[in-house]
């Protein structure tokens, strides 16, 4: 569910600044190997911001009147970044042509309720706007190629919607397939300020959501332990029963293997890679 970090294919919110990777070092080591063979050896180092490719927003990257109690991504729960997958489906309604800043609804949520059950308490709600498509194309996923947002138009998630997870508390987090939790034309970004009062975070140029079951799948955000982030580059995963002997995209013990990982180097703050 995530997009490559690659400088040829990135897109990027109009303000955000560009990833840059240059090579350290690419070559034959200047030390041999025991037996007297060769090493190869090869680093690069990179530059770019926290909000670059599939990244998660922590609450206090938007907020009314300072910080306030909104967490980094060290404080946000570690037990948050594992839920039950809740997909609305409003690509029918997003259109580049005639709808292009549509902000997914209440109603859009209480009738994926009607259809699918009860939203469960611990849930990650995404948004599939079927923009995932445009992705490589700087000016039909963000709008624009140029550094201005406000020239900048995709779909998304409306203030109203944001208010309504924010105050219903079932939601820990909220995805979307676009460049932002706010619709394109959102300069005030309601949205996040909406989702961030309550702790709600945001995942944001999420891949692959049409691949998903609208219900049935859990979700597994892996930030970068960033301490005092506003975000952080991410890697998200889901798995679900396909009928078959293991999960979609990964048995379950080796996933439950690669979780204990992931909560040793979350809890001790080292860059899991």
């Amino acid at each position: 569910m995530n997009y490559l970090v690659d400088e040829k294919t990135l897109v990027y919110f109009p303000t955000v600044a560009r990833y840059k990777r240059e090579v350290h070092f690419k070559g034959i080591s200047k030390y041999d190997q025991p037996d007297g063979s060769k090493t190869w050896f090869e680093e690069w180092n990179y530059n770019t911001s926290e909000h670059v490719g599939t990244h998660i927003d922590a609450p206090v990257h938007f907020g009314k009147n300072g910080p306030g109690n909104r967490w980094y991504i060290e404080d946000i729960p570690f037990e948050r970044f594992i839920g039950p997958a809740v997909v609305v489906d409003v690509s029918d309604k997003a259109d580049i042509d005639t709808n292009v800043d549509y902000g997914a609804t209440i109603e859009d949520i209480q009738e994926y309720e009607r259809l699918f059950g009860t939203i469960p308490s611990g849930a990650i709600l995404l948004i599939h706007t079927g923009w995932g498509k445009y992705w490589g194309d700087q000016v039909k996923y963000a709008g624009t190629d140029t550094r201005d947002d406000k020239k900048a138009h995709f779909p998304s998630l409306s203030p109203e919607a944001a208010q309504w997870i924010a105050d219903d508390g079932r939601i820990v987090g909220v995805g979307v397939d676009t460049s932002s939790c706010d619709t394109g034309d959102r300069l005030d970004t309601a949205a996040h300020v909406n989702l961030f009062e309550k702790n709600v975070y945001c995942l944001e140029n999420v891949a692959n959501l049409r691949h998903l079951p609208q219900k049935g799948a859990t979700i597994y955000v892996m930030p970068i332990p960033i301490k005092g982030g506003s975000g952080a580059p991410s890697r998200v995963y889901a798995t679900w029963d396909d009928g078959q002997s293991s999960a979609a995209c990964t048995s379950k013990g080796v996933l439950a293997l690669f979780l204990i990982a992931l909560i040793l180097a979350y809890r001790t703050q080292f860059l899991f890679i």
